[in-house]
């Protein structure tokens, strides 16, 4: 009897455990449903959750669902800058110009030292076309030294001048991005393609070499390198890197575009390879002027067009038949030597960039925080615009790959602040 009451004692356990498992299971699966009311409508009231579903609808430009849930954010907390900046850019793609522009104004009055507010509100004015009244919001932006994201502001200054027709403040403020923000792709893109535009290879060539560098590996740098070297005849390089190009890209015209200079690498190395098999034609060979009459022999004669010496080129043997035996004639071309245009190599220095400070103080404090960790470490003063900046570095390094594992071996460890630390380049 004890073994049988033991079983139904365990049984009861069993069963009323399963109850708590299940009724445990349908509250979380529950718990992410927002709640409703008998009406059907949500019971939510917190302007933040329709903000971030806003933000994310926004992202995948989903713009009816965006506008949707950000007016409810809005209508919820109208005094939320980031809400209402948010429905201005939704608002602004909708193509709704005066709403997003009547928000930013709002956003502007709530706080006018939010710099992303000048920033949205100048991208508005420049797809108007008032180029100048988009500049003045630009520069107000770039102006304040809480606004984090001032390379995205340089870089609209730069899109703006493009616009504008003055491409000297264009290639200026395209540096300007590059140099507060060294990942910024689309700035070395433009960068290039306008050196390209300008006949200006080597300096194209070294803008997407740098981007390749700062390991932005996109289809257009591949293809911007394969273009630069096209033009310095430099054709087995460019042809490696828009294959690479080639493979890594996914759209249509851009694809059409590597396959013209492809084909066109494909003719000139088929012209090249015609010539080097047509040793039967004499034409091919170039004669030796005739000299004048000169007292020294082994002196080189002038050419009178030109006025400038003749180079004797490296000799060439060419086996030719006589009548009783075969011999070897030694064939002089004499010319100028072509000069085979070589690549400059850009050497790079990286360094650790610890913090950027609009004041000589704080950088000092971050130094000699360095320096109690027993970290060698520099201040650096430049100057951008009318303004100075002192920025704290650690380095130099070979590669940015050493710097990298720096960072994370020794400065990391010591403070997790450290881990904030940006990898820059020198030339």
């Amino acid at each position: 009897m004890n073994d049988v009451e033991n079983l139904i004692k365990s049984l009861k356990i069993l069963f009323i455990t399963v109850l708590l498992f299940t009724s445990i299971t349908n509250f979380y699966s529950c718990a992410t449903k927002p709640p409703v009311n008998n009406r059907g409508s949500s019971t939510i009231k917190n302007p933040k959750y329709y903000y971030k579903l806003g933000l994310a609808h926004l992202e995948s430009g989903e713009l009816s669902q965006a506008i949707y849930y950000l007016k409810k954010a809005y209508q919820l907390n109208n005094n939320d800058i980031d809400i209402v900046n948010a429905l201005g850019i939704a608002y602004a793609r909708a193509g709704e110009k005066e709403k997003a522009k009547s928000l930013f104004l709002k956003a502007l009055r709530i706080n006018p030292n939010k710099g992303e507010t000048y920033t949205n509100l100048g991208v508005l004015l420049a797809s108007e076309g008032k180029y100048d009244d988009a500049l003045r919001y630009f520069q107000k932006a770039v102006s304040l030294d809480e606004y984090k994201n001032r390379d995205k502001a340089f870089f609209n200054i730069a899109l703006v001048y493009k616009r504008k027709g003055n491409f000297n403040l264009f290639e200026e403020y395209l540096k300007k991005t590059i140099t507060f923000n060294p990942y910024f792709a689309r700035a070395y893109i433009l960068l290039g393609d306008y050196y390209l535009k300008n006949k200006r290879y080597i300096d194209a060539y070294d803008i997407y070499l740098t981007a390749l560098n700062m390991g932005i590996d996109l289809s257009e740098i591949y293809f911007g390198l394969g273009k630069s070297l096209y033009f310095l005849n430099n054709y087995k390089r460019s042809k490696y890197y828009l294959k690479k190009a080639l493979r890594m890209s996914k759209q249509a015209i851009l694809k059409h575009q590597i396959e013209m200079f492809l084909d066109k690498i494909r003719k000139r190395s088929s012209i090249k390879n015609e010539e080097r098999t047509n040793i039967v034609n004499e034409n091919f060979f170039i004669k030796k002027p005739v000299e004048p009459k000169v007292e020294k022999k082994d002196e080189i004669v002038k050419n009178t067009v030109s006025k400038k010496p003749l180079q004797e080129v490296k000799p060439k043997y060419r086996s030719y038949f006589t009548e009783d035996k075969k011999k070897k004639k030694k064939i002089v071309r004499y010319g100028y030597k072509k000069r085979k245009y070589k690549i400059p190599k850009v050497k790079f220095k990286y360094y650790l960039q610890v913090g950027l400070f609009s004041n000589y103080e704080n950088a000092f404090k971050l130094y000699t925080r360095l320096r109690a960790l027993g970290v060698k470490s520099k201040i650096i003063k430049y100057k951008v615009g009318n303004k100075h900046y002192y920025k704290v570095i650690v380095g130099y390094f070979k590669s940015s790959s050493k710097a990298k594992k720096f960072k994370e071996e020794v400065l990391a460890p010591k403070d997790p602040y450290f881990k904030r630390a940006i990898i820059k380049y020198e030339k």
